[in-house]
């Protein structure tokens, strides 16, 4: 062979592989910097010098021999460079325990990081064995095939029970585990090179001897019988896939046209030959994908050979092998009909999976997010409920959402790579919570769900001690208030406090802290979704958090973990509010300032206002004059699509409450909603027209008509409202989300809604949020009394009689101009956005970040946001780093993700990619002008 050729392939094995671990410990490393310990900060080091002085010394031996290579020193190169990637793999382990065990938290590691490097060590360890393959045979001396297979099981055999003797004597257990680890891999290593050399021997013998049913019967046994046999095993017999979830059927399929790819004869057509080639280029990214899979398992592979199952392990190796050495002689067999048609033919199959893979996953993405902003009350178009059928089904739930640990040992969840990259195609890697995947199925494919109640208190863990302090601060104009607790466990194990209270409007929070070990920890104000998802891992792992956020517009919830058995613990926030008023957490109530300090009637900062309740009583009161909006319920397994049956129950209805049938709308709702004017003739000819009434279909997404006419009549300011009746057989109505609107300013109006079927029952639910709790509806229908207060425009605007103050906004207008900076008028503005961020769906992503911008730059708690106190410099850097996350790839999706922190960004690979071209090509050039 030519001795320089393999300088190139020294270059890629050794270099680009140091290289690109260089390059991920790097990102690892700095994102977890402030974290480490001392001594993992030296490990750190010390790695890294390791990895620097490899890359400078192989590329230093390059250079010297870049114009002579000896047969010789091709093979003590290669396996010394062996050597040192059987060091690397032993020591990862071992440094991955040392460090991601010390300071960063279990919950934000990178579970897929480790196999990642064993993924790109491996392919090194195949070039470099193939090179001392190559160069151990002897010029003159033929090699026996005998010799090299009872070397590959003679020496490993007895390396084992040299590995057996070491563990057993070494006490110390870090240094068995490396010792242990690396017998393991040199076995490997062995095993794998003198097979390697046995199996070249077997192939030239071939070419000589013309035989070549034996390389069929062993293409048919790694190339087609084995793969299905192991996604057999991996699918039926482990509990969900050991190595992951690949029981979709295309994974057989793919497996199995990829196999019988390698038994297809050379052509001699030309065409032909090309379909081929373009063929067994579309398999290799499958083949390569198994490879890069089961590639850091050879060394468990070898031992379990015995019984069988290592044999189909190493399958994957195998078909890879195969799968490159055929495209090799396509290559070849093409090359006199031009290099550019053998080119273009591998370029072209190597994009098909990969592309196609991608537009289904892009298109994914779109049905996704458009039933997701559907879900939010945006304006979509129709979605295809087989699309969401499809994303929603098991296999991809799996991908999508975080599923069971438990499942699988050596890989998180779903599909190893392709889950992750799969979930970042679609939502942004970010994952559905439970909820919205629940909603997704109600609402797009009429399945039920099944939800838990909310907790509101712990009564093992008490309230045992209320202390406020309240100021008013002339300069700013509000009060300020200091709210310190005492929390403590009765019970006899560990438990969590959490516990609801309310806040009128013109209160907000600020200041929340923890103590944590004797240390008052302030809370970091973050953005809601990723605090949230913080808390929930770091209770998962029993350690310290306290979380403060909003429940719903008017209540806040508070959380703090753990409380030991008999312990008490501290926790405290400060609020700022425009008006006295008194503080219930619990049974413990506190009345937080005065009226003779401060009376403010009704505060203007920009488009944004606050009334206070003493101002509200001076204002006139009126009524507005309601209607019947009847909602219809046209879902799949509606049963009430019937036009006569509806007409009876809305006349049955109406006789109950004649007044309200004037000026009736009827909404025809399924996931989508329809709304037409409820005509006299309809109801005195007993009939509606079937052009009306829409297909039956869907889920029944009944609140999305009732948001909607809410959100309406309030920018609308009309004098008459919608008293909502829901028209459904269902016993149980679902209940897709939670409504967070503020009912008590956007709809001050509101009784309830009525629930009717073909009983002609009339029930009548208080609670949109509990919708399926219902009374008997009252014999009579009453107006509430409001009051009306006309802002600068001379818009009247409708007011409860009772209650708390409100704050009013422009319904049209975002409620920032004209603000001043003063602490008063940035709670009115803060409460004012949230306020519009319901009133406006489609416009919500704008105004969410501009609610969080300007909450975290005054470090005032809004519905967006929350406080969470931590307990360490890690569990910060988590937190950070999720915030950064969702802020950077906002989107309609919950943030529940198990997104970790590994791969280097694109940008470093486009850089070594770069690099290699730029390096072959001014090699390329050098040859052309010496030749």
């Amino acid at each position: 062979m030519n001795e320089n050729k393999p300088l190139h392939l020294y270059w890629v094995t050794n270099i680009l592989a140091s290289s690109l671990i260089f390059l991920i410990g790097f990102q690892y490393y700095d994102t977890w910097a402030s974290a480490l310990s001392p001594e993992s900060k030296l490990l750190w080091l010390g790695m890294s010098i390791v990895l620097t002085v490899q890359i400078l010394s192989v590329s230093a031996v390059l250079i010297r021999y870049r114009k002579n290579m000896s047969r010789k020193f091709q093979f003590w190169f290669s396996i010394a460079n062996l050597v040192y990637f059987v060091a690397w793999i032993s020591s990862l382990p071992t440094f991955a325990l040392e460090v991601m065990t010390t300071g960063i938290p279990v919950w934000a590691r990178d579970e897929e990081l480790l196999i990642l490097c064993f993924s790109i060590l491996t392919p090194v360890f195949g070039l470099l064995l193939f090179l001392a393959v190559t160069a151990s045979f002897p010029k003159e001396k033929k090699a026996r095939a005998r010799d090299s297979i009872l070397d590959a099981f003679i020496i490993p055999t007895l390396l084992y029970i040299l590995v057996f003797i070491i563990f057993s004597t070494l006490h110390q257990y870090k240094i068995a585990v490396f010792f242990v680890v690396t017998l393991a891999v040199l076995n490997g290593l062995i095993f794998l090179f003198f097979l390697a050399r046995a199996t070249t021997i077997l192939i030239k013998r071939r070419k000589r001897r013309r035989k070549p049913w034996l390389a069929t019967v062993s293409t048919i046994c790694f190339c087609v019988i084995f793969p299905q046999i192991g996604l057999a095993l991996n699918n039926n017999i482990f509990n969900d896939g050991i190595f992951g979830n690949f029981s979709h059927p295309i994974f057989y399929i793919l497996a199995l046209v990829t196999g019988l790819s390698q038994l297809i004869p050379t052509q001699k057509n030309l065409s032909l030959q090309i379909g081929v080639t373009l063929l067994r280029a579309t398999c290799l990214p499958f083949s390569l994908y198994f490879f890069l899979l089961f590639a850091p398992f050879i060394p468990l592979a070898v031992p379990l050979s015995i019984i069988g199952v290592g044999i189909i392990m190493l399958s994957p190796i195998a078909l890879t092998g195969t799968h490159f050495f055929k495209l090799y002689q396509d290559f070849k067999e093409l090359q006199h009909a031009g290099k550019l048609n053998a080119f273009f033919a591998c370029l072209i199959g190597l994009f098909i999976i990969p592309a196609s893979w991608y537009a289904s996953a892009y298109n994914d993405k779109q049905s996704l997010q458009k039933a997701l902003s559907h879900l939010d009350g945006k304006k979509t178009e129709r979605i295809s409920a087989d699309n969401l059928r499809r994303i929603t089904s098991p296999g991809n739930t799996s991908m999508i959402g975080r599923g069971s640990r438990r499942s699988r040992p050596l890989f998180n969840s779903g599909i190893p790579f392709l889950s992750k990259a799969y979930r970042n195609i679609i939502t942004n890697g970010r994952e559905l919570t439970w909820s919205k995947s629940q909603a997704l199925k109600e609402v797009f494919l009429d399945e039920k769900s099944y939800r838990w109640s909310p907790r509101t208190f712990n009564n093992s863990v008490e309230l045992t001690k209320l202390e406020t302090k309240t100021e008013f601060d002339e300069k700013e104009g509000l009060y300020v208030s200091d709210i310190a607790l005492e929390i403590t466990n009765n019970h006899n194990s560990r438990q969590e406090f959490f516990t609801n209270f309310h806040l009128p409007a013109g209160a907000m929070v600020t200041d929340y802290y923890l103590w944590i070990e004797g240390e008052k920890v302030p809370g970091i104000l973050a953005e809601r979704s990723a605090a949230e998802w913080v808390y929930r891992n770091i209770v998962d792992r029993r350690r310290d958090p306290g979380l403060l956020s909003y429940v719903s517009p008017d209540t806040l919830s508070l959380k703090v973990f753990p409380v030991e058995s008999k312990q008490t613990r501290k926790t405290g926030f400060r609020i700022l509010h425009l008006t006295p008023f008194e503080l219930q957490i619990e049974n413990d109530t506190a009345s937080l300032g005065t009226k003779q300090l401060a009376h403010r009637d009704q505060t203007i900062a920009g488009n944004a206002s606050f009334v206070s309740e003493e101002r509200k009583k001076s204002l006139p009161v009126a009524q507005r004059k309601p209607y019947f909006h009847f909602i219809v319920d046209c879902s799949n397994s509606s049963k009430n699509l019937k036009a006569t049956d509806l007409i009876n129950s809305i006349e049955n209805i109406g006789q109950q409450y004649p007044e309200l049938l004037t000026g009736a709308k009827l909404t025809f709702v399924n996931a989508y909603h329809k709304t037409v004017e409820l005509k006299e003739e309809w109801i005195r000819n007993k009939k509606i027209p079937d052009s009306v009434i829409p297909e039956k279909e869907y889920g029944f997404f009944w609140e999305n008509p009732v948001r909607g006419a809410i959100q309406q009549q309030y920018i609308q300011k009309t004098d008459s409202y919608p008293q909502f009746v829901i028209v459904s057989d269902r016993q149980d109505l679902p209940s897709n989300f939670t409504f967070k609107m503020n009912l008590n300013q956007l709809f001050p109006d509101f009784q309830g809604i009525f629930r009717i079927n073909k009983s002609d029952s009339v029930k009548l639910a208080s609670d949109l949020n509990d919708i399926n709790t219902t009374i008997e509806a009252p014999n009579g229908y009453q107006a509430i009394s409001l009051r009306i207060l006309k802002d600068r425009s001379g818009t009247k605007r409708f007011l409860q009689s009772s209650g708390n103050s409100v704050i009013l906004n422009s319904p049209k207008d975002i409620p920032t101009k004209g603000m001043k900076k003063r602490l008063i008028d940035k709670i009115i503005e803060l409460e004012a956005l949230t306020l519009f961020h319901d009133l406006h769906p489609d416009n919500a992503e704008a105004i969410w970040f501009e609610t969080i911008k300007k909450s975290f730059a005054s470090n005032i708690l809004t519905r967006h946001t929350a406080f969470l106190s931590l307990e360490n410099e890690a569990q910060r850097i988590a937190l950070r780093e999720k915030q950064k996350e969702t802020l950077k790839n906002r989107s309609a999706t919950s943030a529940n993700d198990t997104r970790r922190m590994s791969e280097p960004s694109w940008l470093w690979w486009i850089i070594i990619t770069a690099i290699i071209l730029i390096h072959q090509r001014k090699s390329k050039k050098r040859s052309i002008s010496k030749a």
